[in-house]
């Protein structure tokens, strides 16, 4: 179920049944307490329990932790040159070319 957050209020039809099966509904309106977001209802020996889906935040707040970005590039401008041209150099050396006329 869906809970709009602590303060708001929550209307809702609940269905009872008496001692003779005869089932009555009823308006039920009542303060809500638990944190907005989706919370799941577990039937357990002992009665019920909600537990937390997710929580609905209105923004992320997210800083930079790791410097992926600058780390990447450092090590492009170290390496990608020096593997490149070994890379290159054993293509050429593996390289199987078909002589066809007109080719060089």
């Amino acid at each position: 179920f869906w809970s709009a957050g602590p303060g708001t209020q929550k209307t809702e039809v609940r269905s009872v049944r008496d001692a003779r099966g005869k089932v009555s509904r009823r308006v039920v309106t009542r303060r809500e307490h638990l944190r907005r977001g989706v919370w799941m209802v577990r039937r357990t020996a002992f009665g019920n329990a909600v537990r937390p889906v997710f929580f609905a935040v209105t923004a992320a707040r997210y800083r930079a932790r790791y410097d992926f970005y600058g780390v990447a590039q450092r090590i492009v401008k170290d390496r990608f040159a020096p593997h490149w041209r070994e890379s290159w150099a054993q293509a050429m050396k593996t390289a199987r070319f078909a002589e066809q006329p007109g080719l060089v």
